[in-house]
């Protein structure tokens, strides 16, 4: 059996829409694993990093086809056989980026990105920002660090 990160485990998502979903681990070994379901246990089927850059962030789209992953500042867009089809920059970003949402319904359309100062949005048909707006901290906001 594979282990499952270096460090602690920061996220698990299960792939949606699938008979037999992949499972998208991101660690804060800089890697986000995927995960497939063998007779007895989980086997990895793929490990992804960017550069060296700490992987802080993933979501799977809503029709489980695509799979986002944040690594730091960057965000990334993979398909289920691990293949990179896209990196998009968070503009002007000088943290990492610490959430990461596909948008479901009338946003399916839409990944957001979301900053300890930041939040944006891009579309994903042109792959360009559709919005961004600014995160005024306030004693009502909570705020994660990702660090360890």
């Amino acid at each position: 059996m594979d282990s499952p990160h270096l460090g602690a485990v920061a996220s698990l998502q299960f792939q949606p829409c699938s008979p037999s979903p992949l499972l998208l681990s991101v660690g804060q070994d800089s890697r986000a694993k995927l995960w497939a379901a063998s007779t007895s246990s989980w086997t990895c089927s793929s490990s992804l990093q960017l550069r060296g850059l700490a992987c802080t962030a993933g979501s799977w789209s809503s029709d489980g086809t695509v799979h986002g992953l944040a690594f730091s500042h960057l965000v990334t867009l993979w398909d289920t056989e691990s293949r990179l089809r896209s990196t998009l920059a968070v503009e002007g970003a000088t943290e990492a980026v610490s959430s990461l949402a596909f948008g479901r319904g009338p946003s399916a359309r839409l990944l957001f990105a979301g900053t300890q100062s930041k939040v944006t949005a891009w579309d994903l048909l042109s792959l360009a920002p559709a919005w961004s707006t600014g995160i005024d901290l306030s004693p009502h906001t909570r705020s994660v660090d990702g660090g360890g």
